[in-house]
């Protein structure tokens, strides 16, 4: 880890993928759960397994809206696809389910943070340009230090909402199984 700028991604960049959005399938989503201080985020992500290149084509980043507000947002920004869920709030994910969305919890687990940022950092990330909020936490997003200056195996807490989402997306291809949801 060594590097003391400890910027964790360094392998992304920004271009317009309106063309890829309108005919990308295999789309991933995810949903790290928000309300009044942390917002709502989700992320849309098309999966290129040859390449081993992500695709960012959306991002949600919301706060203040009930589950129903949610439930309504995320059926038109995820058209159907599953949507894997921070598992820390299945009551949340019980109630959009009942409100439609086909929403499934991710399975954490020990080092389950530092195992999705590592499958991630393997991978080349485009994002698209219209996208503010996911580019901003890929730029700032960091290593914390120790008392030494040193970078830590342990990401800086913060501004990592969309990134979360992103790994519960992606959870099942860095686990190596495909995901199945009903």
């Amino acid at each position: 880890w060594g590097d003391t700028g400890s910027a964790i991604f360094t392998a992304w960049r920004a271009e317009d993928l309106s063309a890829l959005r309108k005919r990308a399938d295999c789309l991933r989503c995810g949903l790290d759960f928000g309300y009044a201080g942390d917002p709502a985020a989700a992320i849309l992500a098309h999966y290129d397994r040859r390449n081993k290149r992500l695709y960012i084509l959306d991002e949600l980043y919301l706060r203040g809206l009930s589950n129903d507000g949610l439930a309504a947002r995320l059926k038109a920004f995820a058209g159907g696809c599953p949507v894997v869920c921070d598992s820390a709030e299945p009551k949340s994910i019980a109630e959009l389910r009942r409100l439609g969305v086909r929403a499934h919890p991710a399975r954490k687990g020990p080092d389950s943070v530092l195992h999705g940022i590592q499958w991630l950092r393997q991978h080349e990330m485009v994002v698209d340009a219209r996208l503010t909020h996911i580019k901003e936490e890929l730029a700032n997003y960091r290593w914390r230090k120790d008392s030494r200056g040193q970078a830590m195996p342990i990401p800086e807490p913060g501004q990592d909402h969309l990134i979360d989402a992103l790994r519960y997306a992606m959870e099942g291809d860095s686990q190596g199984r495909q995901a199945k949801f009903n």
